[in-house]
């Protein structure tokens, strides 16, 4: 089973190294607040208003898409 592998190896290495685990996270955040900026830039030169709620539901739309 290729799926229980990789959450045991997941779950190991939450245990065993959390600083990796808390580096990808935090890399993961920090993309997505460059993204967040990127679209509202991108918004607000086209000449939109958007809130940081609209902004996190384009960005969440256009990852899901």
């Amino acid at each position: 089973m290729v799926i229980a592998e990789t959450e045991m190896l997941v779950s190991d290495l939450c245990r065993n190294q959390p600083k990796v685990m808390a580096i990808g996270v935090s890399l993961s955040l920090l993309s997505w607040a460059f993204i967040s900026l990127e679209t509202w830039l991108a918004a607000f030169f086209l000449g939109f208003s958007l809130g940081p709620i609209e902004v996190l539901a384009v960005v969440t739309a256009a990852q899901i898409a």
